[in-house]
C-alpha cells in the first residue's frame, strides 16, 4: 500500500486556488489538475502517514503496466479545448511515427477513455446534438450550407466545419442568437464559448455536440473516440493511464485538425450514471463512498482517493487530500470513510 499527493498541473483554464484543500494550501495562480498516478506527465510523490512527502514517486515503485488508470481533481474556470481521445490502435500508430519524426500529436502510445464525476454541478460538451437540432443552429448561420447537408454524418460534418471558407468571426457572433432554438442550458453555453473564443472555429465545432450539466454525485463516461469540452466546474476525473489528446479549437495549445478528425469514433457515445458508480466498457470502476465502509477484493489495481471527512485504508489513516494505491497482489482492503471518498478499481493486465 502506497500513500501519495497529487502532482498539481497550473494550466490556465483553472481556478485561481481552486484545488486548494487538497493541493496544500494556495497558490494564488489557476489550479486545475491533480494527478494521481504513474503518468510521466506529473509525477506523483509518496507521503508517510502524517503527510511528509518521503523523497520518492509512485511510478518508481509501481509501473505503468500495474496502474492502469490515472485519477485526477480537475477544477475549470474556463473552456478546455475540444478534444478527442485516441483508441489503442491509433495511439500506438502515431506514437511509432513519431519517434521517426511525426508531428508531436500524443504524449503516449495508449489509449485514453475517462469518467469525469462531478463535485459540483459541472458543464460540458460531450457527445453528439441530434442532426435536427444541428440544422436548426446553422440555418440562422448564413455560409454554412455545407454543414447542414451533412448534419447527420457525424465525422463529416466535423470537416464540414473545420473546412469553411466564409467569415469564421461573423459566423460566431451568430451564434448565440441562433442558439435560442435551443434550452437555456445550451444558450449559456455558446453564449460563453462565442464570447471567449470570438475566432476560433473550434466554437462552431461545439455546435455538433450535446450539452450536459452533471450535478454532484452523477458522471459521464466519454469512451476513446467521443469529442468533448469541459465548460467549468469541479469533479474527480479517471481515466486509463494516458495523456493523449487531440484538439479542435477553443486552446492555445497545438491543434492538429486531421489527427482530430481521424480519431473520432462516430458509433461511439457518452454513458451518463446518476447514482455516484460507474462501471465502465473501458474495465475500470469509479464509486463514491460516503460515510461508511466498503471492502475491496484483490486483484485489482485499486485507489481510495480522500475527498472530505476521515479516511483510513486497513486502519491506515489517509491524509487529507491525499490517496491510497494497492496494486492488484495486494490484499484485500478495507475502506473507512467519516466524509466523502473515491473508489476506482481496474483490471491489470
Amino acid at each position: 500500500m502506497q500513500l501519495l499527493r497529487g502532482a498539481l498541473k497550473d494550466y490556465s483554464w483553472g481556478r485561481v486556488d481552486g484545488l486548494a484543500q487538497w493541493a496544500g494550501g494556495p497558490t494564488g495562480a489557476p489550479q486545475a489538475e491533480l494527478w494521481f498516478g504513474v503518468h510521466p506527465a506529473a509525477r506523483s510523490p509518496l507521503i508517510d502517514v502524517v503527510g511528509n512527502e518521503t523523497g520518492a514517486y509512485l511510478d518508481e515503485v509501481v509501473s505503468i503496466e500495474a496502474a492502469p488508470v490515472l485519477v485526477k481533481f480537475l477544477a475549470a474556470a474556463e473552456p478546455l479545448s475540444v478534444q478527442i481521445h485516441p483508441i489503442a490502435d491509433v495511439a500506438r500508430a502515431q506514437w511509432t511515427a513519431q519517434q521517426s519524426g511525426a508531428d508531436p500529436v500524443y504524449a503516449d502510445p495508449y489509449e485514453k477513455s475517462e469518467v469525469m464525476l462531478a463535485l459540483e454541478p459541472f458543464r460540458a460538451f460531450a457527445g453528439w446534438r441530434s442532426p435536427d437540432q444541428v440544422r436548426a443552429v446553422f440555418s440562422a448561420i448564413p455560409g454554412t450550407d455545407a454543414i447542414q447537408a451533412v448534419a447527420g454524418d457525424r465525422v463529416a460534418a466535423v470537416r464540414a466545419v473545420l473546412d469553411l471558407d466564409g467569415d469564421v468571426t461573423a459566423m460566431i457572433s451568430a451564434l448565440p442568437s441562433a442558439a435560442q432554438v435551443l434550452d437555456e442550458s445550451a444558450q449559456r453555453a455558446y453564449r460563453d464559448v462565442a464570447e471567449r473564443y470570438p475566432n476560433d472555429v473550434g466554437v462552431l465545432v461545439t455546435v455538433l455536440l450535446d450539452t450536459i450539466t452533471l450535478q454532484p454525485g452523477q458522471a459521464v463516461y466519454l469512451p476513446a473516440g467521443v469529442p468533448h469540452s469541459y465548460l467549468d466546474g469541479l469533479g474527480v476525473e479517471v481515466m486509463t493511464t494516458s495523456d493523449n489528446v487531440a484538439r479542435l479549437g477553443l486552446t492555445s495549445k497545438p491543434v492538429y485538425p486531421d489527427h482530430a478528425v481521424a480519431a473520432i469514433r462516430p458509433e461511439r457515445d457518452p454513458m451518463w450514471m446518476a447514482d455516484g458508480a460507474v462501471q465502465t466498457p473501458a474495465g475500470f470502476d469509479v464509486a463514491l463512498l460516503r460515510n461508511g465502509d466498503q471492502a475491496l477484493a484483490s486483484g485489482r489495481y485499486r485507489v481510495v482517493l480522500g475527498i472530505e471527512g476521515d479516511l483510513s485504508v486497513n486502519d491506515v489513516p489517509i491524509p487529507a487530500g491525499a490517496a491510497c494505491v494497492l496494486t492488484a497482489d495486494e490484499p484485500p482492503a478495507l475502506v473507512r470513510s467519516g466524509g466523502l471518498a473515491a473508489l476506482v478499481t481496474a483490471p491489470v493486465g
